[in-house]
């Protein structure tokens, strides 16, 4: 193989744009400030806009989400939210530590400490959590849901869809004005602001990006979508704003559902719906925050939440995926 000087210099290249990214992103990931976050987003999407790009790369989501503000919301009378977190057997060793990360770093007032579960293990989890209130998925989820899940769905992901619904479901029941929904591996990390006196929510902006969710908004809400993702494993909904999304008792999720290309493995997000909605119709309600999540492999009943803390200072939340 003929070895040539631009062949040889590409090497050292490629090291320093990986040592150089590295550097920026550790940087970012200490940053609080909003006006840093609005101009790394604003130079970005600009870019994008002017060279017609029909998502962002990879490296460049990275760094809008990282940019992002770590707190941006003000600490004054803040509005009590709940927490739900939808939940199957295979989550409940895993509980425990989502629980203590969510009340830990909940910096708001928390209502109530939701758990919905299929009906057949909702009393397995209230024994275990007697300090919660522990729903079931048919109490949640109205026949017509149902229904229109077993027509619509293919019967491998059905599952799947029922706890995105029981999502927004739960946000629109809740006697609190939001609803922080946390994915049942997802634990928090560090503590924030979710929503301040004036309305205003945090939300996360993802790394991943999958061209499927937002065909999918498209066909629910017409227009244009945002080259940002919101799939974030946790997120506030406001109770209004799914209200005014799939109406007052949640009737226009049945065309959420059914509208749905299931030939995608992964056809619809609830977390992706919610933030593309936000940004095109609340732009004004809303404060981009980082989501800095990464993932894990722990064994819950072998470890503790401080000891969690300790080992990933650097992130927000992880996803911990060991004992799936």
């Amino acid at each position: 193989m003929e070895i040539t000087i631009s062949s040889i210099l590409k090497i050292p290249i490629k090291m320093f744009a990986k040592i150089f990214f590295r550097l920026l992103a550790g940087a970012l990931r200490k940053s609080n400030s909003k006006l840093l976050g609005f101009l790394v987003m604003k130079f970005s999407l600009e870019i994008a806009k002017i060279i017609n790009l029909q998502a962002l790369p990879t490296r460049i989501r990275q760094l809008i989400s990282l940019a992002q503000p770590n707190d941006p919301l003000k600490n004054e009378d803040l509005p009590a939210i709940d927490i739900a977190i939808p939940c199957h057997k295979k989550d409940f060793d895993n509980l425990d530590l989502v629980i203590q990360g969510a009340r830990a770093n909940v910096k708001n007032p928390i209502g109530k400490v939701v758990l919905i579960t299929p009906e057949h293990l909702s009393s397995e989890l209230k024994t275990k959590f007697p300090d919660c209130q522990v729903l079931t998925d048919e109490s949640v989820l109205s026949v017509d849901i149902y229904k229109a899940i077993n027509e619509s769905v293919p019967r491998e992901r059905r599952g799947w869809i029922i706890q995105q619904v029981i999502k927004f479901k739960t946000a629109i029941k809740s006697s609190e004005v939001a609803t922080l929904i946390l994915d049942a591996d997802t634990i928090l990390l560090k503590p924030r602001i979710w929503l301040n006196s004036k309305g205003v929510q945090i939300l996360c902006v993802a790394v991943e990006y999958h061209f499927p969710y937002k065909k999918h908004q498209r066909k629910v809400f017409g227009g244009q979508n945002s080259l940002l993702s919101f799939v974030t494993h946790h997120q506030l909904m406001l109770r209004d704003s799914v209200q005014e999304i799939f109406g007052t008792k949640g009737e226009g999720l049945i065309q959420w559902i059914e509208v749905a290309d299931y030939s995608e493995g992964s056809a619809i997000s609830e977390y992706d719906t919610y933030g593309e909605w936000m940004v095109s119709h609340k732009h004004k309600d809303i404060d981009f925050a980082k989501w800095n999540n990464t993932t894990a492999k722990l064994y819950p009943l072998n470890i503790s939440y401080s000891q969690i803390v300790d080992m990933y200072t650097r992130y927000h939340s992880i996803s911990n995926h060991s004992y799936l």
